[in-house]
This record gives C-alpha cells, sequence and structure tokens, in this order.
C-alpha cells in the first residue's frame, strides 16, 4: 500500500458520512429542480428518434464497475445538459458531487496499479480537480491523487464554487 493509499484510508469514517450526505442533498435538490428539463429533453430525444441515453462502462470505487448515464449525443445539448442523468448515480450512490473524473473501463486497462488507485479509492465525480484544469496544466493522474490526498469539506466546497462560476462563464 503506498502512502497515498494509507492517507485515504486513514480519513475519518466522519468524513465519508458527511460527504455521502452532502451528494444525497444536493443531487435530490438538482433532480427536483431539473426534472421539468429533464422530462422535456426525453420528450424531445425521443421525438427525434433513436436512443434517449447512452452508457458507457466506468470504473468507480473499489474498482467495481459502473455505467456511467448521459443523454444521446446531439449538437443541441451542451456538456452540462447532456450530463443530468448523472444525478441519478450520485444519488445512487455510484457517483458523488465532486471527487475523482470517470475513468472509462479502456483508460482503467492502460493504467498501472501505482496511478490507478486515485480512481478507485472514493466515487468519481461530477466535477473535480481535473475538470476544472482541463490537463492543460497538471497530468489528470497528478490532479486526481492530490483530491483523494486533501480530500476535505472545505476542498470540496471551494471546488464547487469554482465549478458554478466556471459554468457561468460557459
Amino acid at each position: 500500500m503506498t502512502t497515498e493509499e494509507r492517507h485515504w484510508a486513514a480519513k475519518p469514517p466522519r468524513l465519508r458520512w458527511w460527504k455521502r450526505c452532502i451528494d444525497l442533498l444536493l443531487a435530490s435538490i438538482l433532480a427536483i429542480l431539473c426534472l421539468p428539463l429533464l422530462i422535456l429533453m426525453i420528450l424531445m430525444l425521443k421525438l427525434r428518434g433513436g436512443p434517449v441515453f447512452e452508457a458507457n462502462t466506468h470504473i468507480g470505487a473499489e474498482a467495481r464497475p459502473f455505467q456511467l448515464r448521459r443523454f444521446s449525443p446531439d449538437t443541441r445539448l451542451g456538456e452540462l445538459l447532456a450530463g443530468l442523468p448523472q444525478l441519478f448515480s450520485v444519488i445512487d450512490g455510484t457517483m458523488s458531487i465532486v471527487g475523482p473524473e470517470p475513468l472509462s473501463e479502456r483508460d482503467a486497462k492502460r493504467r498501472d496499479s501505482s496511478r490507478f488507485h486515485a480512481y478507485i479509492e472514493c466515487r468519481p465525480g461530477l466535477t473535480g480537480l481535473s475538470a476544472l484544469d482541463n490537463h492543460r496544466v497538471h497530468p489528470r493522474e497528478r490532479l486526481e491523487r492530490r483530491y483523494v490526498n486533501e480530500c476535505s469539506p472545505r476542498i470540496d466546497f471551494l471546488i464547487l464554487v469554482r465549478t458554478l462560476f466556471r459554468v457561468g462563464q460557459d
């Protein structure tokens, strides 16, 4: 076990409990607020014909595979709207609001075990350090390890605030 793995394992259970409670609260509120929009998007995509959702296998906490669902690709849907179904992955506990970027099954097979742990030590997030950085300045793995090592309510709050400002700018 590396130092980083021991660091995350040593996180107090109350931190994991707190994080899960905040995830449930925020995702539930957002899902309720976005419900009319979700229904409208489902109807629009159904009328267009073809599938409403696409699902790809990603690797989550404890290296468990899960289906990452998004609305089917459509040029009229922005990235934010396409990802709204992921709120339900937060509610069911396979994802978190803030966490490492979801790792595709294909990418997981290419990673060596020493660099893989940051993606499986905690739930993948809708947003996180690597989502805000766009991998321009720091390698993705380095940002994910940093998040796992520094995970705290304060860090999650700061990431959420930065995400909201970024969404507001787009």
